[in-house]
């Protein structure tokens, strides 16, 4: 007696955490004997409609390598790193102009200041570098440091931190603290000045300033595009050269740039990721075969203690370190579907039956064969069924290129090109997915109908719709 068991991928329920995806329909056997007393599957799951397939008479079984791997990571975005910087606390913000154009500034006339050569003098700002061309943290209240950690488990960790190269780097256009606009869901960095009128204390906002005292000069705020930093547009340009500026100007600047503060963002080197080790002695050595999956839209946002938010009666800052946003559940869940494929060795399977079969079709998962008492594990998809109307025969040949996360649709490569790759389009075969979730709640997925007799279905991932919710 011979049989070959046959279901879509997953077979089997995925559970991370608390999260289960619920596995597909109950496996196809196929059996060259009346399936009477058919004995149990080894993951001990029920055998349904059993089909009867005459003299299954040839196997030929080819152990395949490149499906497998000692270690799955799988990337999001590099991580959002928010924090507020000044001039006056740790030298977070310095002059983006030298001193030696800041004298010719001071020398020229009020006409000749409009000049653009000026146009950085007393206006823009912009992040320190240490001798290391690294740039500081984001944090005016504390010691410089770099971005913190994150964990193989996706985690974050503010007790260690890795470097922030200079190279690159720009400020994140918005900040990861939400607004209540539809139209602006998140703020914009935000600069403020330190201000002593009649002897009261005020934090301004720089570009509101006319909010709190009317008449008061109005500025706007622009971030670099080639440095990580920003400037003040406001007339005149020393408007922010109290005690600096020792030039002769019938305008006299108003506010000292020692002052400004700022809350901004940007992105730092590392990315959020979750590591999954399928086999952890083997993950640990340098000739580890490792999977790197990317996924665009999976964020971390990171925001530093001290880092001021609002601005009202008193200045509102952050108490602790704290993370606003982070998408490893996302991760986790890929992670584990790529384990599911990844994790175990495969075999490519040549099969000829002396009868016409019709049950099975392309894109079912030979999950393992059974000849007399022994199973031999196969796991690839059915890539071929070629019909010999004469002899009266099927062939089913099964490959695994149809399910690997790794490859983007329409590419004319047939084998594994290289270790990292972008994912796009992930062109797996799955039915009957996520059965138990509510549509737009957990989904992460989106599949559409391939007309191949059973219907079974083609999916794209949704990064729209998180399995996080």
């Amino acid at each position: 007696m011979a049989m070959v068991n046959i279901t879509p991928a997953y077979a089997n329920d995925i559970t991370v955490g608390d999260k289960t995806i619920a596995g597909c329909i109950a496996p196809v056997l196929l059996t060259d004997t009346a399936p009477i007393d058919l004995p149990p599957q080894a993951d001990g799951a029920d055998i349904e409609d059993p089909v009867y397939t005459p003299s299954i008479s040839v196997f030929e079984v080819e152990e395949i390598d490149e499906s497998y791997y000692d270690r799955i990571v799988v990337e999001g975005e590099f991580v959002l790193n928010c924090g507020t910087v000044s001039g006056y606390s740790n030298l977070t913000l310095i002059p983006g102009w030298n001193s030696e154009l800041q004298m010719q500034y001071q020398q020229d006339t009020d006409t000749g200041r409009k000049d653009e050569k000026y146009r950085d003098v007393f206006s823009t700002f912009i992040l320190p570098f240490n001798t290391s061309d690294y740039i500081f943290s984001l944090d005016e209240t504390a010691n410089r440091g770099g971005c913190p950690t994150i964990k193989p488990d996706g985690n974050v960790d503010f007790s260690t931190t890795v470097p922030l190269f200079k190279t690159g780097k720009r400020l994140s256009r918005q900040l990861p603290f939400k607004t209540d606009t539809a139209a602006t869901p998140y703020k914009q960095p935000t600069v403020w000045v330190k201000f002593t009128y009649e002897s009261k204390d005020f934090v301004l906002q720089v570009d509101r300033m006319a909010d709190t005292f009317p008449g008061a000069p109005g500025c706007s705020i622009t971030l670099l595009n080639d440095r990580p930093g920003f400037r003040i547009n406001g007339s005149p340009r020393h408007l922010f050269g109290l005690n600096s500026f020792t030039g002769t100007s019938k305008k006299t600047p108003l506010f000292i740039y020692q002052n400004i503060m700022a809350t901004v963002a940007f992105r730092a080197d590392n990315r959020l990721r979750y590591q999954l080790d399928i086999n952890p002695t083997a993950a640990a050595l340098p000739t580890a075969k490792i999977l790197t999956l990317r996924v665009p839209g999976a964020e971390c946002w990171i925001a530093k203690k001290g880092t001021i938010t609002e601005v009202t009666t008193e200045v509102i800052r952050l108490t602790e370190d704290t993370v606003l946003r982070n998408d490893r559940d996302k991760l986790a869940i890929i992670a584990a579907m790529a384990k599911a494929w990844y994790g175990r060795r495969r075999k490519t399977l040549t099969l000829t039956s002396d009868s016409i079969v019709y049950d099975c079709q392309p894109g079912s998962l030979v999950k393992e064969v059974l000849t007399g008492n022994k199973r031999t594990a196969i796991g690839t998809v059915i890539s071929s069924i070629k019909w010999n109307f004469a002899d009266g025969t099927t062939t089913i040949q099964t490959d695994w290129q149809e399910l690997d996360f790794r490859q983007q649709r329409n590419s004319a490569h047939h084998g594994p090109s290289e270790k990292t790759h972008v994912e796009t389009d992930i062109p797996i075969r799955q039915t009957n997915p996520f059965a138990d979730i509510p549509v737009g709640k957990t989904a992460f997925m989106k599949f559409s109908l391939i007309d191949t007799g059973i219907g079974y279905l083609s999916p794209e991932w949704d990064f729209d719709r998180m399995a996080s919710e």
